[in-house]
């Protein structure tokens, strides 16, 4: 659920500085280039940080697991902040009343385990919560920083090189005038092959995966690397092996067997006309992305009425009036849904197709067969000049 990434051609870290802020129901993402993805159900703040991956909900039961320890410690020394009522610092994912502490400058926190995981600090002041993330493993780690303008700024940890490991790794992949694809793709499975017991690598697959949405065979070879993780990180709440099954597995989409209610309200289905081409956009109204992208369809659509593609936007949120009464004042010129849950037993389209990210573009013909998927709309639009060709 709670995981972001941001991705340019091939990949941008300096927005992998986009994360969570506090667990709100609806999903995150990020701008293009300089795109984040995220996974489903929060609302985003912006900070500087590094990147991450949820790291809860492991089975210790693993032969791989870390053995347990207790007494493990994490100091902040924190410069500013005299407005910050409390601090909270918990692996990525959630924390409970246990977890929040009265805020001092100065301030050990004893964890009950390892410290070997993706963490997530949170400074509270009135209403807002100061968000930072962040890779650590070691043992007695120390955390200095700064908040300046409601941000929390790291000056320098101590006691975890894998802090500096996991931000150089990122930014191995940030210059893509460097290196080519292959090269870049080469790269990235040996650097999940070395991480293949940490849920970095987890973190390091979901980007060669947004990089390759539309090569079967490149999506085939991550499969097999991440087949070696053990138990534990497959079971993972941040693993990708079930979107990356989906991706390998689903080459076709029967739309009608989906119920979605239109701008109005009205519960519809999304019939495919013959001939014609759809470009489904996946989005919700908090992704400010998407809203951008939503500009340049705008100013397309001409283009897209041309080349016969029929847009169909299709909103991933919960909350139906927040998205009814936000189209009603775009004026959108393409037809919006939002996407219905039957049962908790049935998933949703974005759910069925593994889609976490937004945006995302899915191209299909008539027959619901999928063309392209794609999570940036220049590509997309580049996929449909190629096919009008």
């Amino acid at each position: 659920m709670f995981y972001n990434l941001t991705i340019n051609d091939p990949i941008d870290i300096n927005y992998y500085y986009y994360h969570l802020a506090f667990m709100i129901k609806n999903e995150i993402n990020m701008p293009e280039p300089k795109r984040i993805f995220f996974f489903n159900q929060l609302i985003i703040t912006y900070f500087l940080g590094i990147l991450g991956l949820t790291l809860l909900g492991c089975n210790t039961n693993s032969s791989n697991t870390i053995p347990q320890e207790s007494n493990a410690t994490v100091k902040f020394l924190i410069e500013g902040g005299d407005e910050i009522e409390n601090i909270i610092f918990t692996k990525f994912g959630g924390f409970t009343d246990e977890d929040i502490t009265p805020f001092k400058k100065n301030i050990e926190i004893t964890l009950n385990e390892p410290i070997n995981n993706f963490y997530q600090l949170l400074l509270q002041k009135d209403d807002k919560n100061i968000v930072a993330q962040m890779w650590l493993k070691g043992k007695d780690v120390v955390i200095k920083g700064k908040i300046i303008n409601d941000e929390f700024q790291i000056d320098t940890i101590i006691n975890s090189p894998f802090y500096y490991y996991t931000i150089d790794a990122l930014n191995r992949y940030s210059k893509s005038n460097i290196n080519t694809q292959k090269e870049i793709n080469n790269s990235l499975l040996t650097e999940i092959t070395n991480n293949i017991d940490n849920p970095f690598s987890s973190e390091l697959a979901s980007i060669y995966m947004e990089m390759n949405l539309n090569n079967l065979d490149n999506l085939k070879l991550l499969q097999g690397k991440l087949a070696n993780q053990n138990t534990q990180l497959k079971n993972h709440i941040i693993s990708i092996h079930q979107d990356l099954e989906k991706l390998i597995a689903i080459e076709s989409i029967q739309l009608d067997s989906f119920n979605f209610n239109d701008e109005k309200g009205r519960n519809s289905k999304l019939p495919l006309s013959k001939g014609r081409i759809y470009m489904l956009d996946f989005w919700f109204t908090d992704c400010r992305p998407c809203i951008v992208d939503h500009q340049t369809i705008d100013s397309m659509f001409t283009f897209f009425k041309d080349s016969n593609v029929e847009i169909v936007g299709i909103s991933t949120e919960s909350n139906q009036s927040k998205w009814m009464k936000f189209v009603s004042n775009k004026k959108y010129k393409w037809k919006n849904y939002i996407q219905l849950r039957e049962n908790e037993t049935k998933n949703t389209l974005s759910e069925h197709l593994g889609i976490s990210i937004s945006p995302t573009y899915l191209i299909i013909n008539s027959n619901g067969e999928i063309l392209n998927r794609n999570i940036s709309l220049k590509k997309s639009v580049s996929f449909i000049k190629d096919l009008n060709q």
